[in-house]
This record gives C-alpha cells, structure tokens and sequence, in this order.
C-alpha cells in the first residue's frame, strides 16, 4: 500500500457522504421543481395543497379609490403561511384585479399572482 492512499481515501469518502448528505437535505427541505406561470413570474411547485382560506373582517377602505385584496395562503419553503388582506389602491390606467390563486397541474401546486387590467 502507498503510505497517505489511506487518508486520501478517507478524505474522499467522507466528501462524497457530505456531498450526498448535502442534496438529500435539499431534496427533502421543501424544494420543488420551478417552471414560468407567466413571463417573469416564477413558480415553485408544492405537493400539498393549501389549507381553506380564512374568513377575515373587512374593515373601511383608507379612500374611495381602494380595492380590497383577500388574504392568501402563501408557501414559505417548509409550510403555508397566512397573508392577511388589506386595500389596494388602485393602479392609475387600470380599473380591475384580478385576485391571485393556487393552481394544481401534475407537478404540484403552485401561486398564480394577482395582476390589474
């Protein structure tokens, strides 16, 4: 045997463990597969679907060219979190929006965002 063969086996075997320990955390740590709902707009794919929405008190607008937005549940890496809703106001040249909303396809599910008309 080659003196030092040994160690540099060891040195290389504990990396590929480490390396393979790497990617099975990030396989399991809620990362999903992507793909571009909308120009510009990215998507990550989650396996589960969200929980119902919440029933939320809508409070007065601040003014008179407001739009109230719903609360959503949104996926932060592990988990769904719960966006409450709030006003808007409305984007000048635009009269409506179109809230946002999951979508499920055979990937997942995924947050398709709200956009004005």
């Amino acid at each position: 045997m080659i003196p030092g063969s040994q160690v540099n086996r060891e040195v290389l075997m504990r990396r590929t463990i480490l390396a393979v320990l790497v990617l099975a955390l990030g396989a399991s740590s809620g990362c999903a597969g992507a793909l571009y709902v909308e120009p510009g707009v990215h998507a990550v794919f989650v396996p589960a679907p969200p929980p119902p929405p919440r029933r939320e008190v809508r409070f007065a607008p601040p003014g008179p060219r407001y739009v109230w937005v719903d609360g959503h549940w949104a996926w932060r890496g592990n988990a769904y979190a719960w966006v409450p809703g709030s006003w808007w106001p409305l984007r000048p040249g635009y009269k409506k929006y179109t809230p946002g909303r999951w979508h499920h396809d055979r990937r997942g599910w995924y947050w398709v965002p709200g956009r004005w008309h």
